[in-house]
């Protein structure tokens, strides 16, 4: 069941969307073969633009499944059936434009009501064929309907009748956890060759009868796809990747990436494709090179960090959300370095503090010479009780904090825990997201200062404490949500970068500031890419605790 009632609470909840129902941002320059080979022909412009407009349109889809609980299916119309496509439900996703467009539609009534019919030719841009001027309302940009399909259907791939819900009302479909066969080898969104008006709710029948017949027996061919560009077809992946599939692709690897729970491997062409950083990272060191003259130092510090993070997993196991700081009388008072001290084995101390006064009070400042060895960096040069083990802080980052600094919520009396981000925040992906990371300057331990990574002032976001605190911006493509702090404080040539999936990279200091700022904010939309910079990575040590709660949406 979808949790909104209405579908004019789908434009509510635009405030907690990473870009609002403002001017959508413009996608991440796509990955994998899109990106790391230029395409030689004369279609490689419109193709880069029909890439970028997928790209927008997996981030609308992914956000609308974390707003909705359910990738959307399309909004009810008549007798529970499906009135209008999931085109239409994504429009206030997809920037102001969008929102006032959804806004002229009657969405108890079917696409091809006299009022709704009207609206064809006003279909979005990001719907349209690239290059194309013809304006017939017909869009190329289609999903998958069946029972194993995207977008679940009955056995004859026929759409779901929802007679429980009123029309009017947003239809789901799946969710996140349902694609089980995972997000990367799952294809939701493609070029189709026939192309349907953009408002109805008509997509690709599918239909996986390889384990309904016998070993041999002909199958139901897969659908036909491309008929946009010559030689292949582009496919929006569940996670957001979009890539350009040959139209030489083997018909079982085609039904492999439609079906969401098959469980079939891929061929290794087609899986290279698909993950083309696994083999990238597979290169790089593994654990701190021996070699290096401070190995012994780097090695202590990755511990340290690993005992860290391993606080932060279990305090979110335990609370359900990030540790945020411990409120004061009038301001966060104690930071999240002193809220996981429990969680590493560091109770007595934990118990010494005065939590409902700041750091800074003649009790609680006596404890900074107790910091535990965990936050220290051998060899660092810090003055005692300091350390350079920090998250991000700020209207863009981990903890959060307003412009003016960092400020609990009002109903938090001193002494309670701040709540911070819940992983469904992040919605980057844990992956792409530093928790923990050096920076330049250290700071007192128990002092709640950490990096600041925060809009610029005026720029509009949600500060709504306790839940969902995202970010919502305009921004272009090639220019970074926020400029990364210094970093690097503890060795010469980098600083290490603790990520929500566990690993612990160390970054040389050459690493490019605008990817950096990538990485530490949580819900921007933009992605570090390694495929470029692989070479300026020192090593990337793998998660030691297996089990993670911190996972990838």
């Amino acid at each position: 069941m979808i949790r909104s009632r209405s579908i004019f609470g789908a434009l509510a909840v635009c405030s907690i969307l990473p870009f609002g129902c403002g001017k959508a941002p413009e996608p991440p320059a796509p990955s994998g073969p899109e990106a790391a080979q230029p395409v030689q022909d004369a279609h490689a412009a419109d193709r880069a633009e029909a890439a970028s407009r997928l790209k927008q349109i997996g981030t609308a889809i992914s956000a609308a499944e974390s707003v909705f609980g359910q990738y959307p299916a399309g909004i009810v119309g008549p007798k529970g059936q499906l009135g209008l496509s999931w085109r239409v439900l994504l429009l206030p996703l997809l920037g102001k434009e969008g929102s006032d467009l959804f806004r002229q539609f009657k969405q108890e009534e079917p696409w091809d009501s006299d009022h709704n019919k009207k609206l064809l030719t006003k279909m979005p841009k990001v719907y349209a064929r690239v290059g194309s001027t013809v304006v017939d309302g017909k869009t190329h940009v289609r999903s998958f309907v069946g029972p194993q399909a995207f977008v679940l259907a009955s056995a004859e791939a026929k759409p779901l009748l929802r007679p429980n819900l009123s029309p009017g009302i947003p239809a789901g479909t799946r969710r996140h956890t349902d694609l089980i066969d995972g997000t990367s080898n799952t294809l939701i969104v493609a070029e189709a060759p026939e192309p349907v008006e953009w408002t109805k709710p008509d997509d690709v029948p599918f239909l996986d009868d390889q384990y309904a017949k016998p070993p041999g027996a002909k199958l139901t061919p897969v659908p036909k796809l491309g008929g946009v560009f010559p030689g292949g077809f582009h496919g929006l992946m569940a996670d957001g990747a979009v890539h350009f599939f040959p139209d030489t692709l083997a018909e079982g690897t085609l039904r492999a990436l439609l079906t969401v729970n098959g469980g079939e491997v891929l061929e290794p062409d087609v899986s290279d494709m698909l993950h083309p950083l696994d083999a990238l990272r597979a290169k790089l060191p593994k654990e701190v090179p021996a070699a290096l003259a401070d190995a012994a130092a780097r090695k202590t510090v990755v511990a340290n960090y690993q005992t860290l993070l391993k606080g932060m997993l279990d305090f979110h196991t335990a609370r359900k959300y990030l540790p945020a700081g411990i409120a004061s009388a009038k301001s966060v008072g104690l930071s999240w370095r002193v809220q996981i001290l429990p969680f590493i084995g560091e109770q007595v101390l934990y118990q010494q503090f005065k939590l409902t006064e700041p750091w800074d009070s003649d009790a609680n400042k006596a404890l900074l010479e107790k910091m535990p060895k965990v936050f220290e960096a051998p060899g660092a040069n810090a003055p005692k009780g300091h350390t350079f083990a920090r998250t991000t802080q700020g209207t863009a980052g981990i903890v959060w904090a307003d412009q003016d600094g960092p400020q609990p919520p009002p109903k938090v009396a001193p002494g309670q825990a701040i709540r911070g981000r819940a992983v469904g925040d992040i919605w980057d992906g844990t992956e792409n997201t530093v928790l923990i990371t050096e920076g330049r300057d250290a700071v007192p331990w128990t002092k709640p200062e950490e990096l600041p990574v925060a809009l610029p002032p005026g720029g509009p976001h949600n500060g709504a404490f306790p839940s969902r605190q995202v970010i919502v911006y305009d921004r272009s493509r090639n220019t970074p949500v926020v400029k990364a702090p210094p970093l690097g404080g503890v060795f010469p040539d980098g600083f290490h970068a603790v990520f929500g999936d566990g690993k612990v990279v160390f970054y040389k200091s050459d690493y490019p500031t605008d990817e950096i700022a990538k990485m530490l904010t949580p819900s921007s939309g933009e992605y570090p890419n390694l495929l470029h910079y692989a070479d300026r990575i020192g090593y990337s040590i793998p998660a030691l605790v297996s089990g993670t709660p911190f996972k990838s949406r």
